[in-house]
């Protein structure tokens, strides 16, 4: 979950009002269980604070709600003397901020203007109010981030900008943000990520841009990311990635590109990201590797390929990957899976799920003696023959192996897997008329009860389960 609805989910849990001192004017005036005190109004208007009569500087929280505050000025909040904190202005129908309208709040640390009607923010919409450590301005309307709009917010630490209808950044949009740790752009119309728009975020510890429409990804769009922890372009259009895209994010832990359209993977495109330990590319057009695809990747621990279009995949593209733990290849079109002899042994990978493939066949005491690892094997839904799908059971049960089918890795499970697969219901009219009971003698012999009442087959096999 987001840090920020982390935030509002504490604040509603610990600092809800205890106790209901007076109520005039539209305006509550509470205390909080932290002793703090807080003001909350409803149904005023922006002249409504300008004959405020209230002593602000005993109060640190105030909040707004379903008011009419169309336009924020510098005499909106017109307090002498003040001691406020906490602002948020959360549904007020605000269509446009003046410059320095926050400017008498000087000791601000959280500003909430969630669900408004915002349009633009101008470079001096911020001034007055350095101490300001969190600002939500999500589902707003706001159409483009342009140069210094947060240039006073030195110490900000969280920006929220989710659901807007951002189109356009500057690469100077955000200049002397240099303590930013968290930064949300999830939801707008975002095309491009151009060259150098994030160079400022020196600090940035975790990018979210979900949910946009970005399809291409310029050369050196995210120089200066040097301490990004987690970055997030689920859900976009990105069809193809350059050559050292990531190189910057030499501290970056997790990247995600699930559900984009991406149909190969080009040289050194991963290549530098020295910290990486988790890699999302599910569900996009993959179709192919080219050659040191994945070079760079050594510490990567999960990789996930799952819903991609493979027909063929050899674990030779995985050769320098001496931490992988965890390969997802669920739902292609894999019809080759190979195991090259020469290749590298595998030693740190454990899961590999191979289910809804077009498998018939797997080398599988090759894979065993490349992975020695191997914990659990996924295998469901292929187009595994009965006498081979026991073969791979036999083998890898006495190997610790766990034999997966496509929803758990139960032994039982999978024999109802076997079960599926070797035995078929038949109907044999010339027994109809006769009572029908298993002939099986055999202490090897499995017996299949169909669930038909006019029919029993049994199968004797040479091996057990």
């Amino acid at each position: 979950m987001e840090t920020w609805i982390s935030l509002l989910i504490i604040i509603i849990t610990v600092f809800h009002p205890s106790k209901n001192l007076q109520s005039n004017y539209g305006c509550s005036y509470e205390i909080l269980l932290t002793n703090d005190r807080q003001i909350i109004c409803t149904n005023i208007t922006s002249s409504f604070f300008q004959y405020f009569n209230i002593n602000v500087n005993r109060y640190h929280w105030l909040t707004c709600k379903s008011c009419n505050l169309s336009t924020i000025t510098t005499e909106t909040f017109h307090f002498p003397k003040n001691s406020i904190t906490y602002l948020f202005l959360i549904d007020n129908q605000i269509t446009s901020i003046g410059n320095n309208s926050f400017s008498k709040l000087p000791f601000l640390k959280v500003l909430n203007l969630r669900n408004n009607l915002i349009r633009t923010i101008k470079s001096d919409t911020f001034t007055g109010i350095p101490k300001l450590l969190q600002l939500d301005l999500s589902r707003n309307h706001i159409e483009r981030l342009d140069m210094d709009i947060f240039r006073d917010l030195e110490n900000l630490d969280i920006l929220n900008l989710n659901q807007n209808q951002i189109r356009f950044i500057h690469r100077d949009a955000f200049t002397n943000l240099k303590n930013l740790k968290y930064l949300y752009v999830n939801r707008n119309y975002i095309a491009t990520l151009s060259d150098n728009i994030f160079e400022n975020l020196e600090n940035l510890k975790i990018l979210y841009l979900e949910n946009n429409e970005i399809s291409e990804i310029s050369p050196f769009a995210f120089n200066g990311l040097h301490n990004l922890n987690y970055l997030y372009l689920n859900n976009n259009t990105i069809t193809a990635l350059t050559q050292y895209n990531f190189k910057p994010l030499r501290n970056l832990i997790d990247l995600q590109l699930r559900f984009n359209n991406l149909s190969i993977i080009d040289t050194s495109t991963f290549n530098g990201m020295k910290s990486i330990k988790f890699l999302y590319l599910g569900n996009n057009d993959l179709e192919s590797i080219k050659s040191y695809g994945l070079i760079g990747l050594d510490s990567v621990e999960v990789i996930d390929f799952i819903g991609n279009k493979f027909q063929y995949f050899s674990l030779s593209t995985l050769k320098n990957m001496q931490n992988l733990s965890v390969l997802w290849l669920e739902n292609n079109n894999i019809n080759n899976f190979t195991i090259d002899s020469d290749t590298d042994v595998q030693r740190s990978l454990k899961v590999i799920n191979l289910v809804e493939n077009k498998l018939s066949h797997l080398k599988y005491k090759l894979l065993y003696k490349k992975v020695p690892q191997l914990e659990e094997l996924w295998l469901g839904g292929n187009n595994w023959t009965c006498d081979f799908i026991i073969e791979i059971y036999d083998y890898f049960s006495n190997k610790n192996v766990s034999v997966c089918t496509a929803n758990n890795c139960t032994g039982e499970a999978f024999k109802q897997f076997i079960d599926d697969i070797c035995f078929e219901p038949y109907i044999n009219e010339t027994e109809l008329n006769y009572d029908f009971a298993s002939d099986c003698t055999n202490s090897i012999c499995v017996n299949y009860f169909i669930l038909y009442v006019i029919s029993i087959k049994c199968c004797v096999f040479s091996t057990s389960f």
